[in-house]
C-alpha cells in the first residue's frame, strides 16, 4: 500500500502525454493491464495545485456537513419504549465512535468516484461499537467492473510498484462508488473530479506560460538607430551600449545615435490569461456546485438569477444528503443494530439529516395563504404550519405578538 507515481516526483502535475497514458490505463477493462493508480494519484494532487477547485470542493462538502442529524424510526412506524431506549443507545455509540467523521470520506467518494473506510468493532460498556476507523487512499482502490457497486483493494509492492487485487468486504467497510455517467459510461473512473482534471491542468501550465511571457515583455524594449554608412565597429559599440543599458540601466552614446522605446504589447496577454482563468472557474463551479453565481450574475436581474442558481445548487445538496443518509443507514446503522440487538421485530432505525432549514419558507407561506383564501376552513396541522414557515410554535407562557 505504498504507491508512488514517479512522474510526479519533480512536478505537481503530469505532462499531457502522461495524462493520456493514465486515462487509457484506467479505461482498460482487461484487469491484466488495467491500472487506475496513476490517474487517481493525479486527482489527489489537483486540489493542491488549483485553490479555486479546492474552495469549490470545500463549499460543496460544508453545505451538507453543517446539517444536524439524528437516528430515528422510519416515518409511519410506531415507536415503543424499547425502541426509544435502543435509539438513545445507538445515538451514544454513534457519537462515541466518531461516525460523523465518515461524512467527509463519503463525500470524497461522490466527488472522486470511490472511497472505503474499514470499521473495527469492539465490545465495551456501551455495547458493540466502532473502536477504530481505517481510511484508504484513492490509489488503494478500484471499482470491480464485474460487480456493480463493489470495490477492490489494491495492494502495492513497495519495491516493484506492482499490485494485487482483493475484494473490499462490505460487512466491515463503509463503501462508496459513484459514477455521474451511470448508464452512459459504466467504466468511468474519477467521477466529478476527473471532469475537472483537464481544466486544472490547462490553468496550471498556463500560469507558467504567462509568467514566462511577463519575464520577456516586462520592460519596454530599447532600440537604437545610427547614421547610414556607419562602420561595423561603430555598430558594435552601439550594440554593446544597449547591452550595458539592459544590465546596468546606464550607457553612453554619441550624438548621432538615436534611442527609442518600444512599449511591450502586454495588455493582450494579460487579458487572454484572465479570460481563460475566468472561463475555467465558471466551468468548474458549474460541475461542482451546479451554479456559477459569482461569475455569471450581472447587475440586471441578479435577484432572479440568484434564485435560479440556488435552486440548482439545492438540488445537488439534496442529492448529497440523500446519498449520505442511505450509506450511513445501510452500512452502519443496520450493522450496529444487528451486532447489539439482532434482527428487529419490525424495521431497522434510519439515519436522518434535519432538512427543515432548506425549506422555502416564503413559498410555503404563500401556499398556506392561497389555500386559506380559497377554503378558509381547510384544516392544517398547527405545528406543521409553524414548521413549514420557519417559525417556532409558541409554548405556554411564551410572549406572543
Amino acid at each position: 500500500m505504498a504507491y508512488k507515481n514517479s512522474d510526479l516526483n519533480n512536478s505537481l502535475l503530469p505532462t499531457l502525454d502522461q495524462l493520456r497514458r493514465y486515462i487509457r490505463s484506467a479505461n482498460n477493462i482487461d484487469k491484466r493491464y488495467r491500472d487506475v493508480r496513476p490517474l487517481m494519484s493525479t486527482l489527489q494532487r489537483i486540489l493542491q495545485t488549483d485553490l479555486n477547485l479546492l474552495g469549490l470542493v470545500q463549499t460543496r462538502k460544508l453545505a451538507v456537513l453543517g446539517f444536524d442529524y439524528t437516528i430515528t424510526m422510519p416515518d409511519g412506524v410506531a415507536v415503543n419504549s424499547q425502541d426509544e431506549q435502543r435509539i438513545a443507545e445507538m445515538k451514544l455509540r454513534f457519537s462515541r465512535g466518531g461516525i460523523a467523521a465518515l461524512f467527509n470520506a463519503i463525500m470524497n467518494g461522490r466527488l472522486f468516484g470511490m472511497s472505503a473506510t474499514r470499521l473495527v468493532w469492539g465490545n465495551g460498556p456501551l455495547g458493540t461499537m466502532v473502536s477504530k476507523k481505517q481510511r484508504y487512499s484513492l490509489t488503494d482502490l478500484d471499482h470491480d467492473i464485474e460487480k456493480d457497486g463493489a470495490l477492490d483493494q489494491l495492494d502495492t509492492n513497495t519495491n516493484t510498484q506492482l499490485f494485487t487485487r482483493r475484494p473490499v468486504d462490505p460487512e466491515t467497510h463503509i463503501i462508496v462508488r459513484y459514477n455521474p455517467l451511470d448508464g452512459i459510461e459504466e467504466n468511468f473512473v474519477g467521477s466529478i473530479m476527473r471532469t475537472n482534471l483537464v481544466y486544472s491542468w490547462i490553468k496550471y501550465f498556463d500560469y507558467f506560460n504567462w509568467a514566462k511571457g511577463n519575464e520577456k515583455f516586462a520592460d519596454p524594449m530599447v532600440w537604437a538607430s545610427y547614421r547610414k554608412g556607419a562602420q561595423p565597429s561603430e555598430v558594435a559599440t552601439v550594440v554593446d551600449g544597449l547591452e550595458k543599458l539592459g544590465t546596468d540601466s546606464r550607457a553612453a552614446f554619441s550624438d548621432d545615435v538615436k534611442l527609442q522605446l518600444l512599449e511591450s504589447m502586454r495588455s493582450g496577454s494579460v487579458s487572454a490569461h484572465k479570460e481563460l482563468v475566468e472561463t475555467i472557474k465558471t466551468e468548474q463551479a458549474i460541475s461542482i456546485l451546479g451554479q456559477s453565481l459569482t461569475t455569471d450574475v450581472q447587475d440586471k436581474g441578479s435577484f432572479a438569477a440568484a434564485k435560479v442558481h440556488n435552486f440548482v445548487r439545492a438540488d445537488i445538496m439534496w442529492g448529497d444528503l440523500l446519498a449520505l443518509q442511505e450509506v450511513i443507514t445501510e452500512q452502519y446503522i443496520v450493522q450496529d443494530y444487528l451486532k447489539n440487538y439482532g434482527e428487529p421485530a419490525n424495521v431497522f432505525p434510519v439515519f436522518r439529516f434535519n432538512t427543515d432549514e432548506i425549506q422555502d419558507a416564503e413559498s410555503n407561506a404563500r401556499v398556506f395563504s392561497e389555500v386559506k383564501s380559497i377554503d378558509p376552513k381547510f384544516p392544517f396541522k398547527r405545528s406543521e404550519v409553524y414548521k413549514k414557515m420557519g417559525f417556532t410554535e409558541p409554548q405556554e407562557g411564551d410572549a406572543t405578538i
